[in-house]
């Protein structure tokens, strides 16, 4: 009797068994669902595989599928069946990136690195298969890996982590890690498609003819952050990518392009293109998730995060996260080292504190084939202004000279990469008196961040290009420079940046003539709040006083300069902007009818002066000239005539201008019958505008 019932048992169960595999075959006669089969048979190439186009359908709903081609187009790969010992054959696998959205799939890089492989020559022919979908996650993912092995594969590439959320199979569509993978194992079973698709109302679907798949699932989404949340995906993640390392291990090799790298694409790139804070959050965000041990990732990651603090207005915290960084480097001259203290040595410049930065330079590795070429020109380029602040002369025009060969060598990538750098040397030539050299380059570093998006940067280089060219008198070039200096500074919200912008705003305002508007560009600037004890909060101090200089109110103006210089305590101010202030207090303090307290400051102008350029001898001769105006006129208009000439043999035409009006008064107090005429003329020069002169 029990054996009976056994046997009836058995005959029961086969007999379910024998009419599911009847239904299931009948559903696969009449082709009910998806085609399981990733690759078919070629119909006009024999001995061929070729994609199955509606593979990728068991991943969508049916609102998404796509439909059977008939004349077979759209194919990305075609392989023969059998494969030789000397073909070299790979699978990509990976979502919409990996699949070359929205570019053809012959231009994706993974057909790059196919003709890579084929040029290196070492193989009959190279096979780089793309397996990847739009909008599907590392669950699909994993499913298609299974499906590879009897195609012979010697290795794979797989380019994922960019859908774990909204993915078509995903966070969003719900369910477990185990239910998610129980479904894509049984959705291969016809008879579980009908039964999936009665359960879930996709049975009367029609096919095809739905939204565009990831803006249909991305619309009004919003995973609000929940740290239990974004480790559950990370764990199911990491789970799947495991999944497809452990099927092949051993046998061939798996690439992965780990996801955290598409995080660090998208810090560089929101930094440079000006979305400031993004740009920073995002390079945290890296910092966070990458292991304390992977310094090379972690390290450009430190780099644009102390980038954009910078430009936030946060020097401290720019200045805490490199430190922190290369506190983990081992090696402090490594490849991975340097740039971070390339950018160290941008920071100790902006707080003036010359002596750090310094320091760091003298630590750097040199010699051909140390340092990428990128790297090599940005320290060469930064090597000059502590050279030249330490009144290293010689020593400054020789880094100038390497770094001015360095750069003409360059291609425009290499300056891309250091923009930031390149805009330091900028500054030291404008300082040391090569003006036109500077202005050259401004205006490549300019046109390079233009072609290259760099928003972040042109801010900073506009406002150089308008110092030099307020300096040559070219005052209505300089104030269209300046001005579309500070629109693009607001629009990043940099302070920092603003800071330069309206100094210079206020600089060819006041020399044009306009001092209402300068006293106002001079205000702003100081208000916008830069700290006076870094180089730009000092500059814009020295702008404003010379607003009220121009303006006539001296006092005042006196007073602000003082302020600029830190009293001579410990001054930020560039040199070259110390010995004009000095110059200048030298002028107010004659004009007030107080000679020694103008002796004193053309002292102070002789001992900040560098006798070996000859700019810097004229704003010494030309204090001196306002010094002695009153006690030896005679001696005044030869200081005042000296300076005029280094002046206008210089190209600097306000300048010029003002040390021969300073003459030509110095000539009217030694009662010289051509006086009048002298100062008439060179009050001219200096309040016309800059196109009039030509």
């Amino acid at each position: 009797m029990k054996s009976r019932r056994s046997l009836f048992t058995a005959m029961f169960f086969g007999l379910v068994l024998v009419g599911f595999g009847a239904i299931e075959v009948g559903l696969s006669v009449f082709g009910y669902g998806v085609d399981a089969r990733l690759f078919e048979r070629h119909r006009q190439v024999n001995g061929s595989y070729v994609e199955n186009n509606t593979f990728y359908n068991r991943y969508f709903d049916k609102s998404h599928w796509a439909k059977k081609d008939p004349k077979g187009g759209s194919i990305r790969g075609v392989f023969r069946y059998r494969k030789s010992p000397r073909v070299l054959r790979g699978f990509l696998l990976g979502e919409s990136a990996a699949q070359g959205f929205p570019y053809h799939s012959n231009h994706t890089f993974g057909k790059m690195i196919e003709a890579a492989l084929t040029a290196a020559g070492r193989y009959e022919k190279v096979e780089l298969i793309n397996v990847s979908a739009s909008a599907i996650s590392s669950y699909a993912i994993r499913d298609i890996a299974r499906q590879l092995d009897e195609f012979e594969p010697d290795f794979l590439i797989v380019y994922a982590g960019n859908n774990e959320y909204y993915g078509t199979i995903s966070e969003s569509t719900g369910g477990s890690h185990l239910s998610r993978t129980l479904y894509l194992r049984l959705r291969g079973l016809h008879l579980f498609e009908l039964a999936f698709d009665v359960a879930s109302g996709e049975l009367l679907r029609p096919v095809g003819g739905g939204e565009e798949l990831m803006s249909d699932r991305f619309a009004n989404k919003h995973y609000p952050k929940n740290d239990v949340v974004d480790e559950r995906v990370a764990r199911n993640f990491i789970s799947n990518i495991d999944g497809i390392v452990s099927e092949y291990a051993g046998r061939i090799p798996v690439i992965l392009a780990e996801p955290v790298a598409n995080l660090l694409d998208v810090a560089r790139l929101r930094a440079v293109s000006g979305q400031l804070t993004e740009g920073r959050e995002a390079a945290r965000e890296v910092l966070r998730r990458l292991p304390l041990g992977d310094h090379a990732r972690r390290a450009q990651a430190a780099r644009f995060c102390a980038l954009m603090e910078r430009q936030l207005d946060r020097p401290h915290e720019a200045r805490a996260v490199l430190l922190a960084e290369l506190r983990r480097i081992p090696d402090p001259q490594s490849a991975t080292a340097v740039p971070l203290r390339t950018r160290l040595v941008a920071e100790s410049l902006m707080r003036g504190d010359i002596r750090a930065a310094q320091a760091v330079l003298d630590l750097m590795p040199e010699g051909a084939g140390v340092l990428e070429p990128a790297v090599a020109v940005a320290i060469a380029a930064l090597r000059p202004l502590p050279a030249y602040a330490s009144g290293r002369i010689d020593d400054a025009a020789r880094y100038i000279e390497a770094a001015d060969q360095l750069l003409a060598a360059a291609p425009d990538d290499h300056l891309a990469e250091w923009l930031d750098a390149i805009a330091w040397l900028c500054w030291t030539e404008t300082v040391v008196g090569r003006h036109l050299s500077a202005l050259a380059h401004f205006d490549r570093a300019v046109a390079v961040a233009r072609g290259t998006g760099q928003s972040y940067i042109i801010s900073n280089l506009l406002a150089g290009q308008a110092q030099v060219l307020t300096m040559l008198g070219r005052l209505a070039e300089a104030a269209a420079a300046a001005e579309e200096a500070a629109e693009v500074a607001r629009l990043l919200g940099s302070g920092s940046q603003l800071v330069f912008a309206l100094t210079q705003q206020c600089l060819a305002a006041s020399w044009s003539g306009g001092a209402e508007t300068a006293l106002r560009l001079g205000e702003q600037a100081v208000q916008t709040g830069t700290d006076s004890r870094e180089w730009a909060g000092a500059l814009a101090r020295y702008a404003r006083a010379i607003a009220l200089i121009n303006a006539g109110r001296r006092d005042e103006g006196a007073a602000t300069m003082r302020e600029a210089c830190d009293d001579f305590n410990r001054p930020t101010l560039d040199q070259r902007s110390l010995l004009s202030a000095c110059e200048l207090m030298a002028y107010v303090e004659a004009a007030g009818g107080r000679p020694e307290q103008a002796s004193m400051w053309a002292g102070r102008a002789a001992k900040v002066a560098r006798p070996s350029l000859e700019v810097n001898v004229a704003f010494a001769a030309l204090a001196r000239a306002h010094a002695l105006r009153g006690p030896d006129p005679a001696a005044a208009v030869a200081a005042a005539r000296q300076a005029t000439q280094i002046f206008a043999d210089a190209g600097l035409l306000i300048d010029a201008g003002r040390a021969g009006l300073c003459a030509g008064l110095a000539c009217a107090a030694a009662g010289r019958p051509s006086a009048s005429a002298s100062v008439r003329a060179r009050r001219r020069m200096v309040t016309r505008p800059s196109a009039e002169r030509g």
